[in-house]
Formats: C-alpha cells, sequence, structure tokens
C-alpha cells in the first residue's frame, strides 16, 4: 500500500460526496485517508440530529462503493462522540475495510495509521457538546506510533499544525497549534495530516515529518499521496492537479 487519497472537512456538503468518488476514480489510490467529517453544530445537544446521521450514512455508502481501505477520523463537530462511534461502529462491521483512528490505530499491510480528532489542548477533554482532546490524552493514545514496527507511519490530526498551513483559519476551527506540532515532532510519523483551509493547503517538512494539508473537500480540494515519493505531493481540486515538490 502506497498510494493515498488525502481529504478531510465535508461540511455535511452533498457535494462532497460527489467530490470524493469523482477523485477515487480518477486518481485510483490504495486507500481513503478522511481527517475530520465537520458536519455537527457547536451546540449542547446530547442527541445527534437525524440528518447528520443520514449525511454519516451517506457517506459511509459512498465510501463503502469505493471498494478501498477508509481510515476515518472525526472532527471536532462531529458529536455527541457517543452517537458518532456507534454509527461507526456499525458501520465498521458492515464494511471490512473501514476503520476509524480516533484514539487508536490501524494497521493495514505495511502502513499504521494512527490519530487523534478534535482540538488540541492542554488540559480539556470533552465529547459532547465539542470533541477535545488535552496533551496528557495526546501522549496516551499516540504512545505506540514511534515505536511502530511497520515500515511507515501516518498519523491524522483535525488541528492543523503552526505555521502557514493553520493560517487564516476559520472560526470553527480551533486548537492548539503549537501542541499539534509538538506531538508531530515526538511521534515521528513519515506522514503527517491536518486539517486546515483550501486557501493554505500545502505541505512542510516539520522534523522528520512530511505534513499536508489538503483543504477542504467541500471545495472540491483534495490530496494525492504516494508514501514512497513524500517530496511529489499532488493537491487536486476537481479537474485541476497543481504538483508541489
Amino acid at each position: 500500500m502506497k498510494r493515498l487519497l488525502v481529504c478531510g472537512r465535508f461540511d455535511g456538503d452533498p457535494h462532497s460526496l460527489e467530490h470524493l468518488q469523482t477523485f477515487t476514480q480518477r486518481h485510483q489510490p490504495d486507500a481513503i485517508l478522511i481527517a475530520g467529517l465537520w458536519h455537527g453544530s457547536n451546540g449542547y445537544d446530547r442527541k445527534m440530529p437525524a440528518e447528520q446521521k443520514l449525511f454519516y450514512r451517506e457517506l459511509f455508502e459512498t465510501v463503502k462503493r469505493t471498494d478501498r481501505i477508509a481510515i476515518i477520523l472525526p472532527g471536532e463537530h462531529d458529536v455527541p462522540m457517543a452517537d458518532f462511534m456507534r454509527l461507526i461502529l456499525m458501520e465498521e462491521r458492515n464494511n471490512a475495510k473501514l476503520h476509524c483512528v480516533h484514539a487508536t490505530h490501524h494497521v493495514e499491510q505495511n502502513v499504521l495509521f494512527a490519530g487523534l480528532g478534535g482540538d488540541l489542548n492542554e488540559v480539556i477533554d470533552t465529547w459532547n457538546d465539542r470533541l477535545r482532546c488535552s496533551r496528557s490524552s495526546a501522549d496516551y493514545f499516540l504512545r505506540d506510533v514511534a515505536n511502530a514496527r511497520v515500515p511507515y507511519t501516518v498519523l491524522m490530526l483535525t488541528t492543523p499544525i503552526l505555521g502557514s498551513i493553520g493560517d487564516g483559519l476559520h472560526s470553527d476551527i480551533a486548537g492548539d497549534t503549537q501542541l499539534a506540532s509538538e506531538i508531530i515532532n515526538s511521534t515521528h510519523p513519515v506522514l503527517a495530516v491536518v486539517a486546515g483551509e483550501t486557501s493554505n493547503r500545502n505541505c512542510k517538512r516539520l522534523g522528520t515529518s512530511r505534513v499536508i494539508n489538503p483543504g477542504r473537500i467541500s471545495e472540491g480540494s483534495a490530496t494525492i499521496v504516494d508514501l514512497t515519493d513524500l517530496d511529489r505531493v499532488e493537491f487536486i481540486t476537481n479537474e485541476e492537479t497543481q504538483l508541489v515538490s
């Protein structure tokens, strides 16, 4: 496994599902990485609305039709987490190729995928109104990434790193960008995927890791990555492909 379609920020937009199908058919990836869905709202309801559940089910069905390995990480608005995890558990039983890596990891062939969704911060963990993860949670849940005995490790976060990739963030993306950078530096993945705005989609080196912000797929933005050649990254937007070396 080496060729990855990297995307995130579906934002509850049905067109994002069309983009996912189109990009998969056109670029034929070995696996799909989805770093945050962001369908919910920043509220205090303890029950997930029916239309939010419906969008997730439509996404899961779209992913299943691609017949690809799919690695999913929830964003801070994919709450309440109890409802989200219940839905994803049912779908994992229905689709053996789908795996959620929030606070856990999955090994597929020669690659370990790990992730931590939500707003990273120093001390707070919340699961209902907004998904937040503290530094201590990150240290615990990602403790095995640096020592993984596989050729490739991929870390997914929905908090962007410090610097240009995280500039210009809209108000619904928060989190400690410095902490995200520190986590990547301490876990040393070959590839790190972070959330961010399409206007700042880019890739950069952080220590030994290649870090990518694929932009919002709701705006038709995604990235193609080859794990064996991380110096070449393809940013795709509908009909357009931009190669970044």
